[in-house]
């Protein structure tokens, strides 16, 4: 399974930035929030939030639509 620690200002930019590099959508992966960063004050002693990506099960990125259909079908028939 592939996983991925990303940080980021909050939970959600983190969140964004590791699914943009895993290339998954959100419903392919398990967040946890390993941290959820501080605002600071004044920006003094602020903390970035952590996230780990996990993907939910193996996806294949070079293949596309038509070809993962083509094996949907070849595997039921």
């Amino acid at each position: 399974m592939e996983s991925l620690e990303v940080k980021g200002k909050t939970v959600e930019e983190a969140t964004e930035r590791g699914l943009e590099q895993l290339g998954l959508d959100r419903d392919q992966v398990e967040v946890t929030v390993v941290s959820r960063g501080k605002a600071g004050f004044l920006g003094m002693g602020a903390e970035d939030a952590i996230v780990r990506l996990a993907a939910l099960t193996e996806v294949r990125r070079e293949a596309g639509p038509a070809q993962v259909a083509k094996e949907a079908l070849e595997e039921l028939i």
